[in-house]
Parts: C-alpha cells; structure tokens; sequence
C-alpha cells in the first residue's frame, strides 16, 4: 500500500512539475507583454546595464511566487517525501525546456545569461517549498491582525513563532 501511495504521489508530482513549467511560461509571457515596469525603466533612464541590475534580483523573487501553487501542492502529497516529489517535478522539464541546447558548443557568448537561467529553473520551486515550509510549520502566525477599534498592527506575539523555530533548521516539510 506504501508503494502504491508513492507512485501516485511521484505521478502527480511529475504532472505538477510539468503543469507548472507550462503554467510558469505563460506568466513569464504575460509579464513580458503588459508588465509597464521595463517601460517604466526606460523612461527613469535605464539602458542595458542599468535595467539588468533591476531586473536580475526580481526575476528569482518573481520565478518564487509563480511556483509557490506547487510547492503548496508538493508538500500536501503523502508520504511525505518532498526532495524526491522535487526532483520528479523539475528534473523532466528542465531536460524538456533545455533539450535544444544539446546541440549548442561551449563557451558561447551567452554562457552567462545560460546558466542564470539554469539556476533558476532548477532553484525557484525548491525555494517556493522551503518557504511554504517555514509557513506550515509556524501555522501562519506571522499574519496580520486586527485590533479592537479597528486598526490593523502588526501581532508582536504572533511573530515569535516564526522567530523561535527558525527556517534553517533541518526541515521536514
């Protein structure tokens, strides 16, 4: 029964890994088109270096929150087995995604932009489920709350959870 669970488990998670990349494109498209911030840039001065140094430390953050549904997903299947539902959601599409540049020599000139883009691929959904992680396990008490008279401050108490268990500990999701 234990093995049944599992092959569902690491089914799903495959299908997940591949729904989201498919899902993770048509985000990073949509961006592309209607996000004003590059116009925006451009309009504040930016040119090419410029734009990279702003662009460069939002894309991780942005590639974070597009893959935080599945890490949610990845970390709700049993048994519990996160680092293996993550190598069966990002391995197959990464190899699917980079499968064209088997053919291309290195160095290229573009080896840079190349393996930023790996990092991230390979980096963003485990991340996203590190994260989703620390959350579970402090119950969301980090959240906002809201006091009597209707203002909304901070919860000092609510915080210490967060604090206390830490995120760096050895984590079992």
């Amino acid at each position: 029964m234990q093995d049944r669970a599992l092959l569902v488990s690491m089914v799903g998670a495959l299908a997940g890994g591949l729904a989201q990349t498919y899902l993770a494109l048509h985000c990073w498209d949509s961006i592309g088109v209607y996000s004003p911030v590059v116009r925006w840039l451009f309009d504040f001065g930016l040119r090419t270096k410029g734009i990279y140094s702003v662009l460069y430390p939002l894309d991780p953050l942005t590639n974070v929150l597009i893959n935080m549904p599945a890490a949610w997903v990845l970390t709700r299947l049993r048994p519990e087995r996160v680092r293996l539902y993550l190598i069966a959601a990002v391995i197959p599409s990464f190899v699917w995604l980079n499968r064209s540049l088997a053919n291309v020599s290195f160095p290229n000139p573009h080896a840079g932009l190349t393996a930023w883009g790996w990092l991230l691929e390979l980096s963003s959904l485990p991340i996203a489920v590190w994260l989703v992680g620390c959350i579970r396990r402090t119950g969301g008490n980090w959240m906002v709350e809201s006091v009597p008279g209707g203002s909304r401050r901070m919860a000092s108490v609510n915080r210490r959870p967060f604090l206390e268990k830490g995120c760096l500990t050895k984590v079992r999701v």
